[in-house]
């Protein structure tokens, strides 16, 4: 069994121009690795831990699908030494992608997207099938997708259900985005930072970092996101695109990293499992 798709929720039930700027210098400091599982392939966890989110602190949890590809389960387990995986959602074929929101998990399976109670006692339900969905976010209203292809886009869709909305198109390969109040955030497979209005409207370059950049987090006016590669490492930028700057090295040649915040650190994944680093 691996964990692919994890989610670090620190968090209560109910949480709720085309200019690219030179990168400043900031010390790359070392993570503190903060939770780690034993998984099938030690070399390759980082391609396999994945789908950090964070949301207010109030206590600690991992929240996660678990998979013998393309058999998955959504898993809950709490962060203490020697904690016991519960399952949530058996038997979700090719699950990945995962957000939390509002007492929710929202997550892609079966070519459609789910959500069911994080708190469990309930079945999974279908919000919108969807063949082409990928990674996932959400907000109060809507939950947004993104289809990993080239070109892909980024849609919304209502919480409550209804018809998709493209909010991003013509991306490389878009990671999975992330929202606030305003805008839609994503990271794609040539290197870019993008944003555009929820409400609609042209897309604003915010960062290019040249590798694939992966998973990113939003916190307050700042962006973190990764940079995979052979020069994969931990980037800050600001939301409207000043600033960007390499906070910490991450394991070089890996696929993939994750990234979420709380209100005094970073985490991010890596070969040694999730690592905290404290912010800039």
């Amino acid at each position: 069994m691996r964990w692919v798709n994890v989610a670090l929720a620190i968090r209560t039930l109910e949480a709720r121009s085309f200019c690219t700027p030179a990168a400043r210098s900031v010390p790359p400091r070392p993570g503190v690795v903060v939770h780690q599982r034993n998984l099938d392939n030690a070399a390759n966890a980082a391609a396999h831990y994945r789908g950090l989110s964070s949301v207010p602190p109030a206590k600690a949890m991992v929240l996660g699908v678990r998979c013998h590809y393309p058999d998955c389960a959504l898993m809950r387990v709490g962060l203490e030494p020697g904690a016991t995986p519960v399952s949530l959602a058996p038997d979700q074929h090719a699950a990945q992608g995962l957000a939390l929101a509002g007492g929710q998990a929202y997550w892609v399976a079966s070519n459609s997207l789910m959500t069911m109670p994080l708190a469990g006692g309930s079945n999974a339900e279908v919000l919108l099938h969807s063949d082409e969905a990928r990674d996932v976010a959400v907000d109060a209203n809507n939950v947004y997708y993104s289809t990993y292809d080239s070109p892909g886009a980024v849609r919304a869709v209502p919480r409550a259900g209804g018809s998709p909305v493209t909010l991003l198109e013509g991306l490389v390969y878009p990671r999975r985005p992330a929202v606030d109040e305003e805008n839609v955030y994503v990271t794609t497979g040539d290197g870019y930072v993008m944003k555009a209005p929820l409400a609609g409207g042209a897309a604003t370059t915010l960062a290019h970092v040249g590798n694939p950049a992966s998973y990113l987090a939003l916190d307050g006016d700042r962006i973190y996101f990764a940079r995979v590669g052979d020069q994969a490492a931990i980037f800050m930028v600001g939301k409207n695109g000043e600033g960007l700057a390499k906070v910490a090295d991450a394991d070089p040649g890996a696929s993939h990293f994750d990234v979420a915040v709380d209100g005094s650190n970073v985490y991010f994944t890596s070969t040694r499992g999730v690592m905290r680093l404290a912010k800039p």
